[in-house]
């Protein structure tokens, strides 16, 4: 029998990207209307929605600031390329644009709210029994803990959804898990589509592992979000400079980092010295010195990137992770204005 309704389990991550752009409208209403026609009934643990309610405003908040920077840099251009009745139409333009999508960004946090509220969902709470089983994937470094145990709550999740997803149900009904965290639910051999292999018992044709949940929707609703499209007026819309240059500015931290804790073991091995100003040689350059004041600058900042990025997010990373932070970075530095390979830190 042909599948009619799918039961999905959303991560808070997929939730909170939703809330975080307007853009996501047309799929947080397709979402909304497959739950009215009894095509969708979503899984929404407690965890997700109290995490949810801790960070929707602050998510808002960001996007609302990554789109006014956007529109400041566009009004910049506008001051020194356009005429200036040109300009005068376009800024009063952009300044419509500024109210009416600060008002829009509350506007989808609203209605991501109300998704997950919607009537049809099944709202069930962790157990002590999920909360166990979590702990003891946490103990053993078993995914979603395999790269850290600050994921437990993943795990949970993920314990729940494997016992319900276990539930005898009828013929014309499926399950999906949905998330964006591929970093703890992929398979880490290349492939984010597929589930890790320590959490893949979990899904078959009936059990499905949801990466991508706009796909999903247009797979079992040909033509859903682009109604949502022509409703709403939407069109897919670039990355803004600041969404640009905040995950250059991470990705910059993360190798940085790295490349300081190679710095760090060199010096605790006595392979590179640190040495006084008046020991250090700077013609000829050794690269087996580094000057004291240099060392105890890159002490400091060190420190503050494991305060405000979250040693948790400092790898250590394998050749595979490695050469991909490497390859975001130069990738976007292209973007932005640098040359290929630029890597510099």
């Amino acid at each position: 029998m042909a599948v009619s309704l799918y039961r999905v389990m959303i991560d808070t991550s997929v939730w909170l990207d939703m809330a975080g752009s307007y853009r996501a409208a047309p799929l947080v209403r397709a979402l909304h209307e497959m739950c009215d026609n009894a095509q969708l009934e979503i899984i929404v643990p407690d965890i997700v929605r109290e995490e949810f309610s801790r960070n929707k405003d602050r998510v808002a908040t960001q996007s609302t600031k990554a789109l006014q920077s956007h529109l400041k840099s566009l009004r910049y251009a506008l001051r020194g390329h356009a005429d200036q009745g040109t300009a005068k139409k376009a800024q009063d333009v952009l300044q419509d644009l500024d109210f009416s999508n600060a008002t829009q960004e509350s506007s989808i946090v609203d209605q991501v709210q109300e998704l997950m509220d919607h009537g049809e969902n099944i709202n069930v709470e962790t157990s002590v029994f999920h909360r166990a089983r979590a702990a003891n994937r946490s103990l053993y470094g078993e995914a979603p803990c395999h790269r850290n145990k600050g994921s437990i709550a993943d795990a949970i999740l993920f314990e729940l959804y494997d016992e319900m997803r276990q539930e005898l149900v009828r013929d014309h009904m499926a399950f999906g898990f949905a998330t964006t965290n591929h970093t703890d639910f992929s398979d880490p051999r290349g492939d984010n589509r597929t589930p890790h292999p320590e959490l893949a018992h979990a899904f078959s044709e009936r059990s499905h592992y949801i990466l991508d949940i706009g796909k999903f929707v247009e797979k079992i609703d040909p033509g859903a979000l682009e109604l949502g499209d022509l409703e709403l007026g939407y069109s897919p819309e670039f990355r803004t400079l600041g969404e640009l240059t905040e995950a250059e500015n991470l990705l910059f931290r993360k190798v940085w980092y790295n490349r300081q804790m190679d710095l760090r073991y060199r010096v605790e091995q006595g392979i590179t010295k640190v040495v006084p100003e008046a020991d250090y040689s700077r013609s000829p350059y050794r690269s087996d010195q580094i000057l004291d004041s240099v060392w105890e600058g890159a002490l400091a900042a060190g420190e503050r990137t494991r305060q405000e990025v979250g040693v948790e997010n400092l790898g250590p990373w394998d050749d595979f992770d490695w050469g991909m932070l490497n390859g975001k970075l130069s990738a976007l530095r292209w973007v932005l204005g640098d040359e290929w390979d630029m890597l510099d830190t």
